[in-house]
């Protein structure tokens, strides 16, 4: 077969040729063919020209984008991942992971691990932790950990949810013991084990067929193409989720609120099992207190039995990762919202990295990054002082007691928050 080849280095089947000679060419590659190495293609990235690309129009993967060069669909991968809050607020020597990923795909710094012993588990990603899958590798590598252990270190759903049990009966997911058998993609599946994750902010994601799920923004779902994705995703992104009535879609989120939850393992070879009829995940969301220190101890007394890392070492690790790998997309003020800088004052949306802004004592701090978190969520708070300001319930602020609460928890305790 003949092919004309383009500048860029992509080449295509040539059909047969117009009457001036040109070629007529077949440009309509498949998964199979598409070539992966197109100079364009990757210099279109780089530029931050990301607008229509799946998972990547938005303003902050754009920028990120352009600062990245991307190169290889390992960056491409990367580069949705490293926009994470997560990553994005882990500052170590006074730059982000996020940064420290550009830079050293740049080799504008050197790759270094956390610790030596690291280098099997990150050599991918220049020894930085931006996959959950890397953390579980590490668990596994560092601490010994069997899957289901290491899949305790990424976990919550409203213990109100219903499943159905092999009887038949529809019974709330609170209300369920482990050895039971509830319904799945392929029939009933065994419960293993069941967790207080404690007190958290869970969203009503509802469907368009009037479907609904209770969960944390952070909880997957299995959706069309088989993969799982939290219900934030899903959400922003408006992907299919598999449920018992077919492929069905999230139309809105309603009020957030903090509650108790629970989580689940289930014995089942894609760990899926049906929460109010929509196909869920059972390792999912964000990591009660109870929760961490339980994963805590299992790491640190893992490492210690490996051998690899000392005690010491076991829990510096243990810290880096959970700083790394939390979330953080609910914890936001509206883009109107004013702070001053030494000079003057400006909205959120206008304040730009390196800007010095003023806090309490009347000091100042320097802007270290700055995070899109989309679509959210908020409620307009008016002080006594006749100052207001809008943002979600997790947005924190510091009270007369010098500590950091929820506008949730202030609300509930009625804590008095600290202004000038």
């Amino acid at each position: 077969m003949e092919y004309h080849q383009f500048s860029c280095g992509c080449k295509f089947p040539i059909q047969g040729y117009f009457e001036d000679g040109k070629p007529k060419i077949d440009l309509s590659p498949t998964i199979e063919n598409i070539p992966l190495d197109c100079s364009r293609t990757w210099e279109m990235l780089g530029r931050g020209d990301t607008f229509g690309v799946f998972q990547l129009e938005s303003n902050q993967c754009a920028g990120f984008s352009k600062k990245l060069k991307p190169s290889t669909l390992g960056h491409l991968a990367a580069l949705v991942s490293i926009i994470r809050p997560g990553v994005i607020e882990c500052i170590e020597d006074g730059k982000s992971m996020t940064n420290h990923y550009i830079d050293r795909k740049n080799g504008v710094e050197p790759v270094k691990y956390f610790h030596p012993a690291l280098e099997n588990s990150l050599k991918n990603t220049y020894g930085i932790a931006i996959y959950q899958e890397n953390v579980l590798q590490i668990s596994r590598d560092i601490a010994g950990f069997s899957l289901q252990e290491a899949d305790l270190l990424r976990k919550c759903v409203d213990p109100n949810c219903t499943v159905e049990l092999e009887n038949g009966e529809i019974t709330k997911i609170g209300d369920v013991n482990i050895g039971q058998k509830i319904k799945t993609l392929d029939g009933y599946t065994t419960i293993l084990d069941k967790f207080n994750n404690g007190e958290q902010l869970v969203y009503k994601f509802i469907f368009n067929n009037g479907q609904f799920i209770v969960c944390t923004d952070t909880h997957k779902l299995l959706c069309e193409d088989g993969i799982c994705y939290s219900a934030y995703d899903i959400f922003t992104k408006r992907i299919g989720v598999q449920s018992i009535n077919g492929i069905i879609f999230i139309e809105k989120i309603t009020k957030a609120e903090i509650i108790e939850t629970i989580d689940i393992y289930v014995d089942h070879p894609k760990n899926i099992y049906y929460l109010n009829g929509i196909a869920s995940h059972n390792s999912i969301g964000k990591k009660s207190t109870e929760l961490m220190a339980k994963c805590r101890t299992m790491f640190i007394d893992g490492c210690k039995k490996q051998g690899i890392v000392n005690e010491a070492e076991a829990t510096q690790l243990f810290d880096w990762i959970s700083v790394g790998q939390r979330y953080a997309f609910n914890k936001c003020v509206s883009l109107d919202t004013i702070v001053e800088t030494k000079y003057e004052n400006k909205t959120i949306d206008n304040i730009e990295i390196g800007d010095v802004i003023k806090t309490k004592n009347n000091e100042y701090t320097t802007i270290l990054d700055k995070i899109n978190t989309g679509i959210q969520d908020i409620y307009e708070v008016e002080l006594e002082n006749g100052k207001k300001i809008k943002c979600t319930l997790a947005h924190k602020f510091v009270c007369s007691d010098n500590k950091l609460y929820t506008l949730q928890e202030i609300f509930d305790s009625n804590y008095e928050i600290i202004c000038e």
